[in-house]
């Protein structure tokens, strides 16, 4: 089995859908040239983004970007906002290495969605 082709990467937490069951989430992402992950955060988790290969870019939720190249780790708090992009520029994919400190399915929050706006 292909992982990065399982449930869109995601392939350990508490989901149907995961190849193994448990209380942290673990994905294996690739994300292609121009796609994007809109801004949203996580309410009952902490989120470390690993970049095997390729760049990205951060966004926060108020316009500001800057460029994550691989190598980098990223930590993203319990209700800290972000987006992601690949480069339309780049010739190749972005791949990752994502872990959640917690399980819950239903923990994304779209920024577009925030009481707080």
């Amino acid at each position: 089995m292909n992982i990065m082709q399982h449930a869109k990467g995601w392939v350990v937490g508490n989901f149907v859908e995961a190849r193994f069951k448990d209380s942290i989430e673990i994905g294996i992402k690739s994300m292609s040239p121009g796609e994007l992950n809109p801004i949203h955060g996580h309410a009952k988790s902490i989120e470390y983004t690993y970049l095997i290969r390729g760049d990205g870019i951060l966004i926060s939720p108020d316009g500001v970007e800057t460029v994550i190249t691989a190598g980098s780790l990223l930590k993203i708090d319990q209700n800290e906002y972000f987006g992601f992009r690949i480069p339309q520029s780049q010739a190749y994919n972005t791949d990752m290495l994502v872990v959640k400190t917690a399980s819950f399915p239903d923990d994304k929050i779209l920024w577009s969605d925030n009481i707080f706006w």
